[in-house]
Parts: C-alpha cells; structure tokens; sequence
C-alpha cells in the first residue's frame, strides 16, 4: 500500500519548520514503515506535534519551529520513566495549548510571558 508513503514526503513537511526540534517524518518512517516502538520522547513530541496543527492550522513554520522548541525542551528536561509519567505530559501538553490558544497572543509573546509560570509537570526551570 503506497498510501502510507504520503505520509512521509521529503523530511521538512512544512518549507521553512525546523526538523531540529522533531522530525515527523524521521518519527513516521520508523513508527509505521519500520515498526518500532516510539520512545516516550518521542511519542510525547509527535503528541505536541499534530495536537499543535490541529488546533492552529494556519500556523506558520516559525510558530511550530517555537512550539516544538518548547516542547523539545521541556521533554528533554523530565524524567518520563513511566505509564503514570506518560500520562501527565500528555494531558501538560494539552494544558499548554489550551493556555496558548485561549490567551489570544502570538506564540512568541505568549512564551515571553509566561517565564516562571508553572508548567504542568514538566521541569519549571526550562521554562
């Protein structure tokens, strides 16, 4: 079936995102083609990824690359070693774009604003 190859496309999905942060395709490719296990980072980036293109279809690559770049961060910067773990950065993701999105800001402004606000179950500091 060549459908799940659309899936794929070349490695920047969106011109001008920032692969750095999360490589969807990279994360496809191994998911669905290759069938391996995602990592809980992994999975945890992939959740923020199309939870965020979901509820901001319009975003430009500059706004996923700094959605991603917090997400990465704040991923990096956990211990997630566990279902429970897994479980609280889902819904800490969900929290944050629901924060985001209800606060009528640029994501940029949006960020500056809310250094030192807690953030859910990731690690504070990152912030």
């Amino acid at each position: 079936f060549d459908g799940k190859y659309m899936l794929l496309g070349e490695t920047d999905v969106i011109p001008g995102y920032d692969v750095y942060w999360f490589d969807i395709a990279k994360a496809i490719r191994e998911w669905i083609i290759e069938g391996k296990s995602l990592t809980y980072d992994s999975r945890l980036k992939l959740h923020a990824y199309l939870k965020f293109q979901e509820r901001f279809p319009n975003a430009t690559s500059d706004e996923l690359s700094s959605w991603m770049r917090l997400m990465h961060n704040l991923i990096e910067a956990t211990p997630i070693d566990n279902s429970e773990d897994m479980v609280k950065a889902l819904k800490g993701v969900e929290i944050i774009l629901d924060r985001y999105k209800n606060s009528g800001l640029t994501l940029d402004v949006w960020l500056n604003s809310q250094e030192g606000n807690s953030v859910d179950f990731y690690a504070l500091y990152q912030w």
